[in-house]
């Protein structure tokens, strides 16, 4: 993830960039914006958790966080940029349409290695062998339901029961 997040914010730029002044000649400061933005944007999402692995967990939480940390980290970047007074040099469509380019491709991304990842758990690839203790007839239910959590990237192995409370 985190360097097709660089790819992407520096793949956003770019476009961004272009789309704007209409040439591929982009201006060294420019270029050190976009490093600047790809740091911060690394370093706030491995600070609030976004690289760790999200097996199993609801990906619209996933681009809620990418957007909160995002937003923050072009806050921060404009804030900067008005308090050294260098904000007039940058334009504020190019860093509009850059922030939006940005959470397209972020977002875009992270849902095509997940559909990548969950296709592949379906397929029996990258899975996690679990043991399961089971101690009463409730249980029992879930032990029917396992099969259906194989998407999800788990396989139990095997299960224990305590035959005393069955």
């Amino acid at each position: 993830f985190k360097t097709l997040d660089v790819l992407c914010i520096f793949a956003s730029s770019i476009l961004s960039y272009c789309s704007k002044f209409k040439t591929f000649k982009i201006p060294l400061p420019y270029v050190v914006v976009s490093i600047l933005i790809a740091i911060l944007i690394f370093f706030f999402f491995s600070y609030f958790g976004l690289y760790l692995p999200k097996r199993g967990k609801y990906i619209v939480r996933e681009m809620v966080d990418i957007f909160k940390y995002l937003g923050f980290a072009f806050i921060i970047l404009v804030t900067v940029f008005y308090m050294i007074k260098v904000g007039a040099f940058y334009s504020r469509e190019w860093i509009l349409t850059f922030f939006c380019l940005s959470l397209i491709l972020l977002t875009m991304s992270r849902i095509i290695i997940r559909w990548f990842f969950f296709s592949l758990r379906k397929r029996g690839y990258n899975v996690r062998t679990v043991c399961l203790i089971v101690s009463n007839d409730t249980h029992t239910e879930f032990l029917n339901r396992l099969p259906t959590f194989n998407k999800y990237g788990f396989k139990c192995h095997e299960y224990l029961r305590d035959e005393k409370f069955i």
